[in-house]
């Protein structure tokens, strides 16, 4: 189960996860991170994330390397995502 929000903070957009990314929910979150404009104008509230797939951490990922912002993440979570 994964829940997303999303929301306007000034110029950016702030996409929050809460719960587990995975399998077709990767798709929804891509489809969330498009709606939500540049990735440099992004904030990921990860907070809430417990657990990623891979796939999931790729998107988590390239939004990253494309200038997304991170905000409130789990030790876990930041271990999977790698440094940076």
């Amino acid at each position: 189960m994964l829940r997303i929000d999303r929301w306007k903070e000034g110029a950016r957009t702030v996409v929050k996860l809460q719960g587990r990314l995975g399998g077709e929910l990767v798709a929804v979150l891509e489809n969330e991170l498009a709606a939500a404009g540049p990735a440099n104008g992004v904030i990921l509230d990860l907070g809430g994330l417990g657990h990623a797939d891979p796939s999931g951490l790729e998107v988590l990922r390239a939004a990253i390397r494309g200038g997304a912002q991170v905000r409130s993440v789990t030790g876990f979570v930041a271990s999977l995502l790698g440094p940076g």
